[in-house]
């Protein structure tokens, strides 16, 4: 098969045409033999001496003269940046599917109805006893920025008024001490369109109602009420509370879970106030713009309120996918993985995949720490301590009153993350959110049942979509003996694993930190946003050479410093200091 990994089933929604890109690799195997192509990307590691090319508070953030020119800045929703399909990855457009669906119907009820219950399978699966470290020495960035980036390219929200609550086994240890039964871990089903799942040949399908594109929407927003609420209107700038953190909201911005209560900022995604680590990473872009529209007013004073906030929204915008591709994509997945780009292609359909979305790129819920370090310029405990996992959700006053963004970034790029596997740490598995009863609820669980919710392709269909060879036995998703024979007692049949799980379960890809299954469908779906993006930063007409270049060599590290007063921190932030890559 040619072209992208989306097939007939995977079209775009504002017209119903598949177009497919013109390249995708169906042997696994070549994957891992790329790195002297794309050897020419330039590594961020080695670009230490940029600060003698690109001095801070000079030049490093002013656009050229010839970008000044032909200048084009991107709709807030997204829409009109493939030329030939004006409404791809637009906010409030349908995802895509790698392989058709499978509702237990054939058109909108739960999926797997011959499986086992969610909650079972995590219980068997998914306990964790110890602390199991990535093997490369990742850092929790890695997991950090994926959730970053996951938030920049898709909410779906669970507000169809549907119920799919997860039954939970009489007795289970946590959600039913007293085995007296009846109890259920909440799951409302997602948003979708609703002129679909009206019969087997128009199957459910989920609406994704943020922008699709790495696009920096995730700090600037989706539609232009909550762009225009974030920005100050003065000066290109971004609205910041007390403390340079973000606005807090004034009652009328919707806000994940939590609504539009007071107390909590907002963001250009609703999600921004989930946890600790979250709310400073978000932090960190709001200053980041500031300091970009500083930098253009002064080299440019005639410049209007709009013209400074489009500019520093470019390049700030821009810096999101070039640390995407130059650093996390690689520390992740290994060097040499993705193919080196070739220049915006408007055939490529670059639309989400509801397969990436709601079981491949939540890869990371398996790597969060139970602990969330919080460390002083020397690398010492605050006085305020280490935040717990299950006190960091929800909570502002974590970083407003308890030092700030420093101490939890400097945290989050040191402590080394938990490796991708079938092992969720208890406040993820049995505390999310609060006490079992009591708000508390399973992440793993919840990405089961979505999955389900989403009507998902099983596990080795999805694979054969994405040109792998099914998996014939337990044994051949993993060489963990135990680990098989606990897959087996839970799905029976290696034919009829949920997706998420089966990825998670997989032997890792030499010289990566995940599973074939994972990374095959991450290097599908980041080339296709990558080429299939107008305004993706490499191709982008609006910046020159030398804006590229700057963007280019321009390293989260360095976005961390210049906003902070963290001077103590690795070159890359996605690997621990002790595992630096050389």
């Amino acid at each position: 098969m040619s072209g992208s990994a989306i097939n007939t089933f995977g079209v775009f929604a504002s017209d119903n045409v598949a177009v497919l890109s013109p390249r995708h690799h169906n042997n696994p195997q070549a994957l891992r033999l790329e790195s002297a192509v794309f050897g020419k990307v330039l590594n961020p590691s080695d670009l230490r001496q940029k600060f003698q090319l690109y001095p801070l508070g000079t030049d490093s953030s002013v656009l050229s003269e010839e970008a000044m020119m032909a200048f084009e800045a991107q709709n807030i929703n997204g829409s009109e940046n493939n030329e030939m399909h004006p409404m791809m990855n637009q906010a409030h457009k349908n995802l895509a599917r790698l392989a058709p669906s499978q509702y237990s119907d054939g058109v909108s009820s739960l999926g797997g109805a011959d499986r086992s219950n969610p909650r079972f399978i995590s219980n068997v699966v998914f306990d964790q006893q110890e602390s199991i470290p990535d093997e490369r020495g990742l850092s929790g960035m890695t997991w950090l920025w994926g959730q970053f980036l996951a938030h920049d390219t898709d909410l779906t929200p669970d507000k169809s008024g549907e119920i799919a609550n997860v039954e939970v086994p009489i007795g289970d240890e946590h959600f039913d001490p007293m085995g007296k039964g009846g109890q259920s871990i909440t799951l409302k089903r997602s948003l979708f369109d609703k002129m679909t799942g009206t019969d087997e040949a128009n199957p459910r399908e989920q609406e994704n109602v943020i922008t699709g594109w790495v696009d920096g929407g995730v700090v600037y927003g989706s539609d232009d009420e909550r762009a225009k609420w974030i920005r100050t209107g003065e000066n290109g700038k971004l609205k910041v509370s007390e403390g340079n953190f973000m606005p807090y909201n004034d009652g009328t911005q919707d806000n994940a879970r939590i609504g539009m209560a007071d107390g909590f900022f907002v963001a250009g995604d609703a999600r921004s106030n989930e946890h600790s680590a979250l709310i400073s990473l978000h932090t960190l872009f709001v200053r980041e713009h500031n300091r970009l529209a500083d930098e253009i007013k002064a080299a440019n004073p005639g410049f209007t309120d709009d013209e400074i906030y489009d500019r520093a929204r470019k390049i700030n915008a821009a810096q999101i996918p070039s640390i995407t591709y130059n650093e996390y994509l690689p520390a992740l997945l290994g060097e040499g993985v993705l193919d080196e780009y070739q220049g915006y292609d408007p055939s490529v359909d670059a639309t989400v995949t509801n397969e990436f979305s709601t079981a491949l790129f939540r890869y990371g819920h398996s790597t969060i720490e139970e602990v969330m370090f919080r460390l002083d310029e020397e690398g010492n405990e605050i006085p305020e301590g280490h935040l717990t996992l299950r006190d960091a959700f929800w909570d502002p006053k974590k970083v407003t009153e308890e030092g700030g963004i420093d101490p939890v970034l400097r945290g989050i790029v040191t402590l080394v993350m938990e490796k991708v596997d079938t092992k969720f740490v208890d406040s993820l598995r049995n505390f999310l959110f609060g006490q079992p009863g009591q708000g508390g609820m399973d992440l793993a669980s919840l990405n089961i049942q979505r999955g389900r919710d989403h009507g998902l392709a099983d596990y080795n269909t999805v694979r054969e979509a994405l040109g792998l060879q099914r998996r014939e036995n337990f044994s051949d998703i993993t060489s963990d003996p135990i680990l098989a024979e606990k897959l087996e007692l839970a799905y029976g049949s290696v034919d009829n694993i949920d997706l998420w799980v089966g990825a998670l379960a997989e032997d890792h890809v030499e010289g990566a930190s995940v599973g074939e299954t994972t990374l095959t469908g991450m290097k599908d779906q980041f080339e296709r946003l990558r080429e299939g993006d107008r305004f993706f930063y490499e191709g982008d007409s609006s910046l020159s050479a030398s804006d590229k270049k700057m963007i280019r060599n321009t390293t989260l590290a360095d976005i961390i410093k210049r906003n902070t007063d963290i001077k103590n921190i690795a070159d890359n932030s996605f690997f621990s200091p002790d595992h630096q890559p050389i």
